[in-house]
């Protein structure tokens, strides 16, 4: 057990006697008290090495030297980096950004972060000190990009290298900086991305660049969300493009789910992508017609799938289906035939009687005919679309207006839909 006592009392008699005026600092020798401390640090250094194309494994380096190359095309693969014999407690941690591999995940003291032998470059790097280390240094690091060169140098867990670009790092410097101290260089820029927001000196405002260098116009992807910008304006609110009427939040995101923002609504229409097995839900946009795209859905349709429109004709909590099994909310497209919107398969009318493979099969064409959907899915068409509603079949390479929603695979033992709300 610590004791706590005598310290405490140091501390007491320490705080009576500067406050008797015994003890008293002349103005500046608390400064120079603490710049004598950051002197009194002891040297450190930071060792690493990395992995080159054609190379292998380089020579280590330490503080600030390259590791890697420059000018010949060769990309950077993988990367160690160690503290060497530091009487302060504390380490380094660092990950990879790698080509068709995103982050992986965090490495530490001497460990391979990236990849070997398998011809992926890397493409970004993040590193920061752990421990006490982290409380009397800094971590600064920069890399060497193909086709722009040296970047700025980042610090302590930035992002150094290049994120969406098709970009390899060719080099690398890393270096210890006493806490708070001098940055070995300049720091404004240490990673470029896909899209940059650049304010135009014509008129001061401010638009997205693709790293070419040209305003960005139309749809575009970035870190997985989908956003539209018009001549380097990203569009936020409700915006009419390509015949449709979507919304775009405050950071110009487009939400690919709109029904907590209309409310429910009087009728849909409902649009089946056979080729792209995704089902689009259409609310009405006033006398503009059904153009708001409200929802999408993964589905499962088959070769015997009709093209065609129709309107939906009768509902069925659970239905017996071919092959004596069960599927649950289903819909009728189409008076007379036996095609229908439904849900995964079960052996029973029991939710805990799921065929988990029909599940995992969403997305792909497998069904008799019918739309298969998830639980969740075929209960919204079941409790919101009335009869008599409008369903359009299609071929499409596109999904639709929204990207189709993926599903995570679950065990083939698991009897219950996920997205069951009564499982």
């Amino acid at each position: 057990m610590i004791n706590l006592k005598r310290p405490l009392l140091l501390l007491g008699i320490l705080f009576l006697l500067f406050s008797s005026g015994i003890i008293a600092f002349a103005e500046g020798e608390t400064e120079a008290v603490l710049e004598e401390a950051e002197e009194d640090l002891p040297e450190i250094k930071v060792t690493y090495e990395t992995q080159i194309q054609d190379i292998g494994w380089q020579t280590p380096v330490s503080n600030g030297a390259l590791s890697g190359t420059q000018g010949k095309a060769l990309r950077l693969e993988a990367i160690k980096i160690k503290i060497e014999d530091s009487p302060v407690e504390g380490g380094i941690t660092y990950r990879s950004y790698v080509e068709d591999m995103e982050w992986m995940e965090w490495q530490s003291d001497g460990s391979v972060s990236g990849t070997a032998g398998m011809s992926k470059a890397m493409r970004a790097l993040e590193v920061k000190l752990t421990g006490s280390l982290a409380e009397s240094y800094d971590i600064y690091y920069r890399s060497f990009i193909e086709n722009y060169g040296w970047l700025d140098w980042a610090m302590n867990g930035q992002t150094a290298g290049t994120i969406g670009l098709p970009l390899r790092i060719e080099a690398l410097e890393v270096q210890l900086v006493a806490k708070g101290g001098e940055a070995p260089g300049v720091t404004a820029t240490p990673y470029r991305a896909l899209y940059e927001e650049k304010i135009d000196p014509t008129d001061g405002k401010t638009y997205l660049y693709h790293f070419s260098g040209e305003k960005v116009n139309g749809w575009f992807y970035n870190n997985g969300n989908k956003y539209y910008a018009a001549t380097g304006v990203i569009l936020t609110g409700w915006q009419y493009l390509d015949g449709f009427k979507f919304y775009f939040d405050e950071n110009g995101i487009l939400i690919q789910n709109v029904e907590s923002l209309i409310g429910k609504q009087d009728s849909y229409v409902i649009k089946i992508n056979k080729q792209a097995n995704c089902v689009t839900i259409y609310a009405k946009d006033g006398t503009k017609g059904y153009i708001i795209p409200v929802k999408a859905m993964i589905c499962s349709t088959g070769e015997d799938t009709p093209l065609g429109t129709f309107k939906t004709p009768e509902k069925y909590r659970w239905r017996l289906m071919i092959h004596n099994c069960y599927t649950q909310y289903a819909t009728r497209i189409i008076a007379g035939k036996s095609f229908l919107m439904h849900s995964v398969i079960y052996d029973k009318p029991d939710n805990h009687t799921l065929f988990a493979d029909t599940y995992n099969g969403l997305g792909v064409l497998r069904s008799a005919g019918c739309v298969r959907l998830t639980t969740a899915d075929a209960k919204w068409i079941y409790d919101n679309c009335k009869l008599g509603t409008t369903v359009t079949i299609y071929n499409n390479s596109h999904p639709g207006p929204f990207d189709r929603p993926v599903i995570v695979p679950i065990p083939l033992e698991q009897k219950w839909d996920p997205t069951d709300p009564n499982a």
